[in-house]
C-alpha cells in the first residue's frame, strides 16, 4: 500500500486508463508523469499557458489565496494554488481601496 494525493491509502493498483498506464507503486510516478504529458500535451500546455492571478479592477481571483495584494508579482504561484486553510489566516482585502 502507498498513499495517494491527500494522503488516501491505495490499495493494489492505481492506474490511468485513459492514458493506458497503471502504476503499482510510487516508484512508477515518474514514468506515469511521462506518460500523462505525453497523452495530454495540449491539455497540460493550455492549462499552464493559463495566469495564476485575475485581475479586474474590483476582484482578484486565485484559487488558493495571496497573502499580500500589494506585491502580486513576486508571489510563488504554487502557493497561490496551493494554500490550504486560507480563510482562518486573518487575511482581509478589499480590491480598488486606497485610490
Amino acid at each position: 500500500m502507498w498513499t495517494c494525493g491527500g494522503g488516501a491509502v491505495c490499495r493494489g493498483r492505481v492506474g490511468c486508463t485513459t492514458a493506458g498506464f497503471e502504476t503499482r507503486g510510487p516508484e512508477e510516478l515518474p514514468a506515469l508523469r511521462e506518460v500523462v504529458r505525453a497523452r495530454f500535451g495540449p491539455e497540460l500546455a493550455f492549462l499552464e499557458a493559463m495566469p495564476e492571478i485575475l485581475l479586474t479592477p474590483d476582484y482578484l481571483f486565485v484559487h488558493g489565496g495571496v497573502a499580500d495584494e500589494a506585491h502580486l508579482e513576486g508571489l510563488d504561484a504554487w502557493k497561490c494554488m496551493k494554500n490550504d486553510d486560507f480563510l482562518s489566516q486573518g487575511h482581509s482585502f478589499r480590491r480598488g481601496a486606497g485610490r
